[in-house]
């Protein structure tokens, strides 16, 4: 849904388009829901998540299960880092094909 959203939304639209107070509701929504995925893969993928609150510069007491039933707890100005690291490297399948025919020989 929230990938959805981000299609029907077209925040690079809005900034081009300098559409700043839509284009911040957009972001706000999108940082929520980002929040909320990341409470849900802590049980999982606890590095990923804690990843993915740093780069949203998410504090620790929005972190907890309690608050996934809330909405609008982000107050204030939040902080997204600029440019954030890749959270998963993207695979080359070539190589990844090479890889597996490699293995399959042995």
């Amino acid at each position: 849904m929230t990938n959805k959203y981000i299609d029907e939304t077209a925040p690079w639209v809005l900034a081009k388009e300098e559409k700043t107070n839509e284009l911040k509701s957009v972001m706000y929504h999108l940082v929520e829901n980002l929040r909320k995925v990341a409470i849900m893969l802590k049980p999982v993928m606890g590095s990923t998540s804690n990843k993915i609150f740093k780069q949203l510069g998410i504090s620790e007491e929005l972190t907890s299960w309690d608050t996934l039933q809330s909405y609008d707890l982000l107050k204030g100005n939040i902080k997204v880092i600029e440019k954030g690291e890749p959270l998963f490297v993207r695979l080359d399948m070539e190589e990844e094909v090479n890889y597996i025919k490699s293995k399959m020989k042995n």
